[in-house]
């Protein structure tokens, strides 16, 4: 999967798969080296988002039933978790982030 999200200053891009870890590249300079996120549960992230404002990045992953909040600022560690009623498939962040929204695996949407 990839997400491509420019307007957040800094822009990104973001990548994961199945059996990859997923990677992130701050633009303007996507030929460094990304950083990696690891699910902290599960082997595969299945949803990611990042915030218009570029500080926070959302993700989900399969055997986890929590919604993950990295900072951009430290990606080593999330620095939220919030539980969910089964993983999320997709994620968007509200125009100005203070929402996220999340489908879950039983299609509900969960804000």
């Amino acid at each position: 999967m990839l997400r491509f999200s420019p307007e957040a200053d800094p822009g990104y891009l973001l990548s994961w798969g199945q059996g990859e870890p997923a990677r992130l590249w701050r633009l303007p300079d996507p030929g460094a080296d990304p950083l990696v996120l690891r699910a902290p549960v599960g082997p595969l992230i299945m949803g990611m988002a990042v915030s218009a404002d570029g500080r926070w990045i959302a993700s989900s992953s399969n055997g986890d039933d929590r919604l993950v909040l990295w900072s951009t600022q430290d990606l080593r560690a999330p620095a939220h978790m919030l539980a969910m009623p089964g993983f999320a498939r997709s994620i968007a962040f509200s125009p100005d982030g203070r929402w996220i929204a999340a489908k879950s695996q039983d299609q509900g949407i969960e804000l």
